[in-house]
C-alpha cells in the first residue's frame, strides 16, 4: 500500500515508488517498513 500511496502522490511507477521508499529509509537508518507506515500515517492525518 504505500508504494501505491507514493507513486500516486508523485505520478511513479511502483519500482520508481519503491526507490523512492527505499533511499529514504537509507538516509534515515530506519527500516523500510517504518518509512512506509510514516506514509500510511501521513496519508490518513491529511485526509481526516
Amino acid at each position: 500500500m504505500p508504494v501505491v500511496l507514493a507513486s500516486g502522490s508523485r505520478s511513479l511507477d511502483q519500482t520508481k515508488a519503491y526507490q523512492l521508499l527505499r533511499s529514504q529509509a537509507m538516509l534515515k537508518r530506519e527500516s523500510i517498513e517504518a518509512i512506509a507506515i510514516g506514509v500510511v500515517k501521513a496519508k490518513d492525518l491529511l485526509n481526516f
